[in-house]
């Protein structure tokens, strides 16, 4: 019973964060246009930007709204807060990266060197605001209990963030990275728990999926940028999911994901992208030609 009723609350808030996008989308990229106006996109295309606040309004007041209509038992109180910590927490973080960063510095060794001569980037700032705001969420989940493995689960929605962030440079790609990442997941959570591993991924996590599914569209179609107000949110949301996995498996993706971002110091994945063929055709699928 408790396995069907997360379930479909999760499914609930697949289909509201979805209809949340789809309702304001047009709204705020006018709104956008109008105080911004139109942001160059890689092919100097005008676009709205950063059109990634529909994403974070559905994946944030998607599991408001549930939890205002079918209520919250005890038992969810902390993973819902935890998973609403982290959104909005990112989301502002990346709100902040897109209004106020500049494109001097780039990667985690081109905030360092900034910092070394006194500056602080917004792009540090994201760093340090994203970490505590990763370990926030981790001690609402565990109650206030920390320990080398509630830290190394911190870092681990953290460096989420930052991949789905990374990858963000091509329309279309931080959504698809997301979708697949989700999709992985999904199925593993099913194939060891069923119902209850699926809905408990779902549950808050699919306000996350809906809102990006519905976006998905405008994204390929060069008509609005996620910007990292919304990449960050899909990322931080995506890093929370991965949470339900047992230690050896959260460790492993842990480990990936340090390669990935190390690896990202020295060689964009653009280039990585560019250079493979079946990358190549999937980074393209369904982009404007």
């Amino acid at each position: 019973m408790a396995a069907a009723r997360s379930l479909w609350q999760g499914v609930f808030g697949v289909l509201l964060a979805g209809a949340i996008v789809a309702a304001s989308s047009r709204g705020v990229t006018e709104m956008l246009l109008r105080a911004l106006g139109p942001t160059p996109n890689y092919r100097r295309r005008p676009v709205a930007f950063p059109a990634g606040l529909v994403v974070a309004a559905g994946a944030v007041l998607a599991p408001i709204l549930i939890g205002a209509i079918v209520g919250v038992e005890g038992n969810q109180l902390g993973r819902i807060g935890a998973y609403l910590l982290l959104t909005t927490g990112f989301a502002l973080a990346g709100f902040v990266d897109d209004m106020l960063g500049g494109h001097s510095q780039s990667g985690f060794g081109g905030h360092l060197g900034a910092l070394r001569q006194g500056v602080f980037t917004t792009g540090m700032f994201k760093v340090v605001f994203g970490a505590a705001i990763s370990l926030g969420s981790v001690e609402l989940l565990r109650s206030g209990s920390i320990g080398v493995m509630a830290l190394l689960d911190a870092v681990l929605i953290a460096l989420s963030a930052n991949f789905i962030n990374l990858v963000d440079r091509r329309p279309g790609r931080a959504i698809k990275c997301f979708l697949l990442g989700f999709a992985i997941l999904g199925a593993w959570l099913w194939t060891k728990e069923k119902a209850l591993g699926l809905g408990l991924l779902l549950n808050p996590t699919g306000s996350a999926l809906g809102a990006a599914i519905v976006f998905f569209p405008s994204d390929l179609g060069e008509r609005a940028m996620l910007g990292d107000t919304g990449s960050n949110v899909l990322g931080a949301a995506l890093g929370y999911g991965m949470l339900r996995l047992a230690p050896v498996w959260r460790t492993t993706a842990l480990a990936v994901l340090v390669w990935l971002t190390l690896a990202s110091e020295k060689r964009s994945f653009g280039e990585i992208i560019e250079g493979n063929r079946m990358l190549r055709f999937l980074d393209r699928l369904g982009r404007v030609n």
